[in-house]
């Protein structure tokens, strides 16, 4: 299988398929936050406006310099019809990932989740969490992002 994996994979793959497993938890906020602004609006909380951009209603003006409402994330204005779709997709991906974690065997998902999903950094988890030595830690981490990137390919995710 490892070889099988090598040709399917390189290491650009891999690169991509690490951002994916990094952007993970602030994608997963998103689609909560969006999810439970759309469905469960407080109410007298929200604007006509706000409603409109928690539903994604919205036209191009705010781009063309008719209006002065646009939402700038890092370099990026994103739309307000287009947050859906943007949505939609880090949901595809989030499920895609969460998946293919669930595929692995349970050390390389434990460190997976500890290392990308909860963030902590690879000393704390191999010296306390798991009492592992580092060698051992970094084959199961190696392979289990081997495993998750084959996956996420497989599923044309990346």
């Amino acid at each position: 299988m490892s070889a099988q994996l090598d040709l399917f994979v390189n290491a650009e793959d891999k690169e991509r398929a690490r951002a994916l497993l990094k952007a993970y938890p602030s994608m997963k906020a998103a689609v909560e936050i969006y999810t439970v602004e759309k469905y469960f609006p407080e109410q007298y909380d929200f604007t006509d406006i706000d409603m409109a951009n928690i539903e994604g209603n919205g036209t191009r003006g705010d781009i063309d310099g008719r209006g002065t409402l646009h939402d700038v994330v890092g370099n990026t204005i994103i739309l307000r019809e287009e947050r859906p779709l943007m949505i939609r997709n880090y949901e595809q991906k989030c499920m895609a990932i969460e998946r293919a974690v669930g595929a692995l065997q349970i050390e390389g998902r434990e460190i997976i989740r500890k290392c990308f999903f909860e963030q902590k950094r690879d000393k704390q988890i191999y010296e306390f969490e798991l009492r592992l030595p580092k060698s051992t830690y970094d084959f199961h981490k190696n392979r289990a992002i081997d495993r998750v990137t084959f996956i996420l390919k497989a599923a044309t995710i990346i």
